[in-house]
């Protein structure tokens, strides 16, 4: 959440299963995005949860997961919200009834 590079270095980077264990997806994703130079991509594979969506098993799972493997409650809608520069190009259900999602973000500027 803290890269050892220059702003804009990077014309791509892959988030794979990161943004449900990094301690604040948030953070992360803007850090992401301060690295990558304009008309960079980011590919992302991970668990996210809909907005809206209870889904109270995996709410209440989480309150042990989160400690010791991943979160299971990140809902990516708000972690993008958070970063502006960055535009939902695609965004496809791959597994697990779309709990996993395969997302390509676009850094604008």
């Amino acid at each position: 959440m803290a890269l050892p590079f220059a702003s804009k270095h990077f014309d791509h980077a892959v988030l794979h299963l990161i943004l449900a264990i990094v301690p604040d997806a948030r953070a992360c994703l803007r850090e992401t995005a301060r690295v990558l130079k304009p008309g960079g991509s980011v590919l992302i594979l991970d668990k996210f949860l809909k907005p809206g969506e209870t889904a109270w098993i995996r709410r209440t799972l989480n309150l042990l997961s989160k400690h010791i493997v991943t979160r299971l409650d990140v809902v990516f809608e708000e972690v993008l919200a958070s970063v502006p520069e960055l535009k939902l190009e695609r965004d496809v259900p791959v597994l697990a009834g779309g709990w996993f999602r395969s997302i390509r973000l676009v850094k604008i500027e």
